[in-house]
């Protein structure tokens, strides 16, 4: 196509818009050269009447009337002299050379349209907008000015003789340019369909195009006001109000002083047994005796001593008694899975192994217990005693300079845990599954710790009055699955 340039050029494409074929394109410019036929000629034959008196009678054309009267009447008058054989020779032509001279039928009816607009415009100033305005003595009124006679009535004088003809001129003028201003309307859609007629997507003459170019033209301020607001305004009020309240913050407690947190500590969980008639079984009372209990789960795997515990309500009690059942999980852990080298733990449930009762497994990407026993520190600390940290003593930072912060110790095991030590029972569950519940177990420890040395530093340490909770981490994943069994065989 000859206007592949409307497209884009020089590496520059305007924006995709919808296409679609110009058949409905020619249709309709075909329907308005059919209707503007009959207003065409209304119009040139209601005009030339007019711009003739006026030509008669130039004083109609001098003050103290509009000067450009006469130029008003011709124009509207040459222009739809103009249209009347256009739409005609537009219509034939319209048939065979549709894309290839579109553009040129657009600017043809553009001047045309542009041409009766000013003719029209000049008219305006010296005619009523509707024939409301020519009705009674509005038309000897118009416009009057030292105490001349109106327009209409000296054209009336002039043409019929008499004054009685004045609202019949005015009325005639009037409708004569409402005929024309409906051909404007009609000429002008014409133009815009026969200007903006490329239904190719990209095309600058896209139907779609000026509706596009309106709307950025109404968005673009509002969407400019907007990034200023959102991006500028908001980001400096809140860089404000954090300053001042940051400042009230500080100038209250220089005022009132810092108020100390007041931990409180928790009471250890112990079930809730008094509601409850124990039985007295043959089993119990043998299992009553500490030091025969001590010997039956001697060499015992941790997970036959749970499964005992879980025989019933009376077992349970014996074995593991509410009562009693701190110093019991420390004895039970002693005498458990004691032959063979060191125990292990299973890395699913804590429980304890030996070397005969804990399965390998192979899970090169479970992470590891990495940062479990990491100190936390505050931002401050972390920046002036363990960021600030050199191996090497430093005798000037300007020729040698600070070396990067110390990294912990947790993933010195990454490598190691490869080869995983697993209970009997976690071999056969979900390897999902466990590892998402190990996650979880692994950050409550982590918690637990962290919360059990802010115990211990907050009432003086151990050794000086505080509380030390070794102990009690290293029973919580006996006891923890104690109560899950014990809970299990309840229901």
């Amino acid at each position: 196509m000859a206007l592949d340039f409307l497209t884009g050029c020089f590496g520059w494409r305007p924006t995709e818009l919808s296409a679609f074929d110009g058949t409905g394109t020619q249709f309709l410019m075909r329907l308005l050269n059919v209707i503007l036929v009959i207003p065409a000629a209304l119009a040139a034959f209601g005009t030339r009447k007019h711009y003739l008196l006026i030509e008669r009678h130039p004083e109609l054309s001098q003050y103290p009337y509009d000067q450009h009267a006469g130029l008003a009447f011709f124009m509207t008058y040459i222009t739809c002299v103009v249209i009347f054989p256009w739409v005609f020779v537009s219509f034939a032509l319209l048939h065979k050379y549709y894309k290839e001279w579109t553009l040129g039928y657009g600017i043809i009816n553009l001047g045309l349209a542009v041409s009766l607009t000013m003719g029209l415009t000049l008219q305006a100033r010296f005619l009523p907008a509707s024939t409301d305005g020519c009705t009674g003595s509005k038309p000897f009124e118009w416009q009057v000015l030292e105490g001349n006679q109106s327009f209409f009535e000296r054209a009336a004088r002039l043409d019929k003789g008499t004054k009685d003809k004045t609202e019949s001129v005015c009325k005639d003028m009037v409708n004569d340019w409402l005929t024309a201003c409906a051909v404007v309307f009609f000429q002008s859609v014409l133009a815009y369909l026969s200007v903006f007629f490329d239904g190719r997507e990209r095309s600058l003459l896209n139907p779609m195009r000026p509706f596009f170019l309106l709307v950025m033209l109404i968005l673009t301020p509002i969407v400019l006001v907007c990034n200023i607001f959102t991006k500028i305004i908001i980001p400096h009020l809140r860089l404000y109000t954090s300053f001042v309240r940051k400042i009230t913050t500080q100038l209250l407690r220089r005022r009132w002083g810092k108020k100390e947190p007041d931990i409180q500590l928790q009471p250890r969980f112990r079930p809730q047994w008094t509601g409850y008639h124990m039985p007295k079984t043959k089993l119990m009372n043998v299992l009553n005796i500490e030091h025969v209990l001590l010997n039956i789960v001697e060499y015992l795997h941790h997970e036959d001593v749970v499964a005992l515990g879980a025989t019933c309500r009376a077992v349970r009690e014996a074995v593991y008694p509410s009562a009693d059942m701190h110093f019991r999980l420390k004895k039970l852990k002693q005498y458990a899975c004691s032959t063979g080298p060191a125990p292990t733990s299973c890395i699913y449930c804590n429980a304890p192994l030996c070397t005969t009762c804990r399965v390998p497994i192979f899970h090169p990407t479970l992470p590891a217990r990495r940062h479990i026993y990491c100190i936390p520190y505050c931002q401050a600390c972390y920046y002036t005693s363990f960021a600030s940290y050199r191996p090497t003593p430093t005798p000037n930072l300007a020729t040698q300079p600070r070396r990067g912060p110390r990294r912990c110790k947790c993933g010195v095991a990454e490598e190691k845990q490869s080869f995983y030590d697993c209970c009997r029972k976690c071999v056969k569950g979900d390897v999902g599954q466990l590892q998402k519940e190990r996650r979880r177990s692994m950050y409550a420890e982590r918690v637990d710790k962290r919360y059990n040395q802010r115990l211990v530093l907050a009432h003086g340490g151990p050794g000086r009055g505080g509380i030390h909770s070794t102990s009690c981490d290293k029973l919580a994943p006996l006891s923890a699955d104690v109560s899950t069994k014990a809970e299990s065989s309840s229901k």
